[in-house]
């Protein structure tokens, strides 16, 4: 639900953790700046914790969802231009992506390419 951060509990007597997280740090506001299009809080990390690993999407996943996303549009927008887009994904998979985002590379570019 957006705008629900769900359960908390009490840290220290001064701040609230989530129960449900993976990581989490308490900060103090050590310097406020206003601007009308960004403001900037310059913070310190007072406590951090770990309560689990963390094995969501990084980058090379989301990029091998959107180019299966493009590959699936090849009768769409032509084969040129998903060899285009996906162009601009690659460094995503080839900085971030493990070996399974490497291998399903792979597939999709065989299936632009078939």
């Amino acid at each position: 639900m957006v705008g629900h951060l769900g359960r908390t509990e009490p840290l220290l007597d001064r701040w609230h953790k989530l129960v449900d997280c993976c990581h989490w740090y308490a900060v103090e506001v050590e310097a406020w700046t206003e601007d009308d299009l960004r403001p900037v809080a310059t913070c310190r990390i007072v406590h951090h914790g770990f309560q689990r690993p963390m094995f969501g999407p990084n980058r090379g996943k989301h990029a091998v969802i959107e180019a299966a996303i493009l590959v699936t549009r090849l009768g769409l927008i032509g084969r040129d231009e998903v060899r285009a887009r996906m162009g601009e994904l690659r460094p995503l998979v080839e900085k971030t992506g493990g070996a399974a985002e490497h291998r399903a590379w792979l597939r999709l570019e065989s299936a632009v390419d078939g």
